[in-house]
């Protein structure tokens, strides 16, 4: 029974040494979690396998993380931007160059160079 498990830890979660590029198989959370939960039914030294398990999980989990904060930014921004642009096609906004550039970007301007710059 420990060898199987081991062997399946070393399937999910293998020794960085014997990662392939490209050639890495894709396991789920729940393959991770099982093994993880598994292994307080064990009895000899699995220590190391458990180690790159938990490591396996918790890279996951903060990848995860940082991609639905990475998503939900992303979201935020575009329907922001497409606020925006409806505002601006509906005429709503005051659309003056200080909304769009710093204030110190406007020095030496001309109306002409930006007509809603009045």
């Amino acid at each position: 029974r420990a060898q199987i498990w081991i062997n399946k830890a070393n399937i999910v979660a293998p020794k960085k040494d014997s990662r392939k590029k490209g050639k890495q198989e894709r396991h789920s959370m729940k393959d991770v979690s099982d093994l993880i939960d598994e292994a307080s039914g064990i009895i000899v030294d699995i220590t190391e396998e458990l180690e790159r398990l938990k490591l396996e999980q918790s890279t996951t989990l903060s990848w995860r993380l940082q991609a639905q904060q990475s998503l939900r930014e992303i979201i935020s921004a575009f329907n922001n931007f497409r606020k925006e642009r409806a505002d601006l096609c509906s005429g709503t906004v005051d659309n003056t160059a200080s909304d769009f550039l710093p204030s110190s970007a406007n020095i030496g301007q001309t109306p002409l160079a930006n007509p809603n710059m009045s």
